[in-house]
């Protein structure tokens, strides 16, 4: 049923007039505080889901036995993981980009429990999203159907 409806999609897909779209990268620079902000605040929310995500399997497989070489995969994913976890006074004090800090500390509780990530992790996935994958793309996207 998939191998039809596949077949079905890739020839419908080439009788679609398509138009020449072409990518625009904009620079960083150009987006707005809020923008920025939202973009820091996203990719806290999933290297927070992320780090759960293991850690929650890190606790699955400590008391099973035969289970050493996964232990020590998993908790040297989120070791890996917290080199880019930064608390909020931290953040607060030294970042180099404080007007993205406003939508954290907007949706921040009193415990502070949003997680904050460090400049380099957000200038690294801000240069990302602007490199974004090809399945954002309508056209291309029954290459990997």
């Amino acid at each position: 049923m998939f191998v039809i409806q596949r077949n079905l999609l890739r020839t419908h897909s080439d009788e679609v007039p398509m138009k020449t779209a072409q990518r625009t990268v904009l620079p960083t620079e150009d987006k707005s505080e809020a923008g920025r902000g939202k973009i820091r605040y996203v990719v806290g929310y999933c290297v927070a889901k992320c780090r759960y995500r293991l850690s929650t399997n890190l606790h699955k497989c400590l008391y099973q036995p035969g289970m050493e070489p996964e232990i020590d995969n998993l908790s040297d994913q989120i070791s890996l993981i917290d080199t880019v976890i930064v608390s909020a006074t931290e953040i607060k004090s030294e970042s180099k980009y404080k007007d993205t800090l406003r939508e954290t500390d907007r949706k921040q509780n009193v415990r502070e429990g949003l997680t904050n990530i460090t400049d380099d992790a957000f200038e690294f996935f801000e240069i990302n999203k602007v490199n974004h994958s090809p399945f954002s793309e309508a056209t291309e996207v029954h290459q990997y159907a």
